[in-house]
C-alpha cells in the first residue's frame, strides 16, 4: 500500500492520457463492478499526465496541438491493483513508470511551464474515502486487466473537485 499525498486544488484543469477504445472499455467494465460496491463519482478513465493547470487558455491547446503531433501513441505497462487512503487514489491500477511516458511527461511540464513534483501514474477506479479492508474485498473479486494498453490520446480536462466533475474540454491525437 502506498501513500500519496499532495495539496490539492479543487478548480483547476488537467492534462489526461486515454487509451485505445478496446482497452478503455476493458477498465471500464472494471470499474463498473468497484462503482457498483462503492458508489464513487463517475469519471472517465485515463492516467493523469499533468496537473494542476491554474489557466487554460489557446497557447495551451497550441503546446498540446503541437507535441501531439510529434509524439507517437505508445504502450503502457499496467502493473498491478492497489489503493490508499486518499480519496483519489483510493482504488486503482498502478503504471510502469516507462522512458515514453516520463518524456511525454516532461514535455508537458516543461511546454505548459508547470510544477514537475513526485508523479506516481495511474488508472483510477474509485474516488472516495472507504476502509482499505472494503477494498482489499473488492480487488480480490476483480478480473485480470490487460498487462499493456496504448496511450493514444491527450484530454484537456476542466477539474471541479467540489462537485465532483470532469469535462473533457479539448482531445488530440497522437500519430
Amino acid at each position: 500500500m502506498n501513500k500519496i499525498k499532495k495539496n490539492r486544488l479543487s478548480k483547476s484543469f488537467s492534462i489526461w492520457g486515454t487509451f485505445e477504445d478496446y482497452e478503455t472499455n476493458v477498465i471500464s467494465n472494471i470499474k463498473k463492478i468497484v462503482n457498483s460496491k462503492l458508489k464513487g463519482p463517475d469519471f472517465q478513465i485515463h492516467v493523469t499526465l499533468v496537473g494542476p493547470i491554474l489557466k487554460y487558455d489557446e497557447t495551451t491547446s497550441l503546446v498540446l496541438k503541437n507535441l501531439c503531433s510529434r509524439t507517437k501513441n505508445f504502450k503502457i505497462n499496467l502493473k498491478r491493483y492497489e489503493l490508499t487512503e486518499e480519496k483519489y487514489t483510493a482504488l486503482f491500477i498502478k503504471i510502469n513508470k516507462s522512458k515514453e511516458l516520463l518524456n511525454l511527461r516532461l514535455n508537458l511540464v516543461q511546454k505548459l511551464k508547470i510544477d514537475n513534483s513526485n508523479y506516481y501514474p495511474h488508472i483510477s477506479l474509485y474516488y472516495g474515502l472507504v476502509e482499505n479492508t472494503k477494498k482489499k474485498k473488492i480487488i480480490d473479486l476483480l478480473p485480470m486487466f490487460p498487462k499493456k494498453i496504448t496511450l493514444k490520446k491527450l484530454c484537456l480536462v476542466d477539474v471541479d473537485e467540489n462537485n465532483n466533475k470532469w469535462k473533457i474540454l479539448d482531445t488530440f491525437n497522437l500519430m
